[in-house]
């Protein structure tokens, strides 16, 4: 198994504080590996910094073996690299739910008649087929949740990054997740701030915050 992604010696400021110092990590190919710690542990920090939304006042990044330094670097990383914030309202930009879904695809140039069949497949996965053509505007916290998710995972992205996937999600919601991604193939780090007890096979990294 190959690596996927690692930060080496990773330090970040929010303001006048560190709150990644020393941060090092490894992500192999196909790897599960849960991200727990409590709020203000950097967890979100340094999703942010693997796609290069912060930039770390000192450490190297490594993205399938190459250095991730410039943002043509990053621009590629994010092609590959699928990230779900913790608030799904500022993910959603499209107005429908069909169109959510499909617009990473369009920006990857996919052919639209392929667009439509991923798009219905992905819809399925995460059982929210009847919400095709609803305004995304209109849906519950759990719908934009699950919408979230969905629109990253139909681009079956080499490195999938979740930030507290399951808050504001329904028995159901949290059960077609995690089934999802306990069968998703490809490298996932999920964020947490509590233990999961179905991911309990996942390798686990703990931040803890000063």
């Amino acid at each position: 198994m190959g690596e996927i992604f690692r930060a080496e010696d990773v330090y970040v400021k929010r303001g006048e504080n560190l709150v990644l110092k020393g941060f090092n990590l490894a992500v192999g190919e196909g790897e599960k590996l849960l991200l727990l710690g409590p709020n203000g542990s950097g967890k979100t920090t340094f999703f942010e910094v693997v796609v290069g939304f912060v930039k770390p006042e000192r450490g190297r990044l490594l993205f399938m073996g190459k250095p991730v330094e410039a943002e043509s670097d990053f621009r590629l990383l994010r092609r590959k690299v699928g990230y779900v914030f913790q608030d799904p309202e500022s993910q959603i930009l499209m107005p429908t739910v069909e169109e959510e879904i499909a617009f990473g695809l369009l920006n990857l140039g996919m052919p639209r008649s392929k667009i439509r069949e991923e798009v219905e497949m992905v819809l399925s996965a995460f059982g929210i087929s009847h919400l095709k053509r609803k305004f995304t505007h209109e849906l519950s916290w759990g719908e934009k949740r699950l919408l979230s998710i969905a629109s990253i995972a139909v681009m079956k992205p080499e490195l999938f990054l979740l930030d507290e996937p399951f808050a504001g999600l329904d028995e159901r919601g949290v059960r077609i997740v995690a089934s999802f991604l306990k069968e998703y193939d490809k490298a996932v780090i999920l964020a947490s701030h509590t233990e999961l007890n179905f991911f309990e096979d996942w390798d686990k990294f703990y931040l803890r915050a000063d």
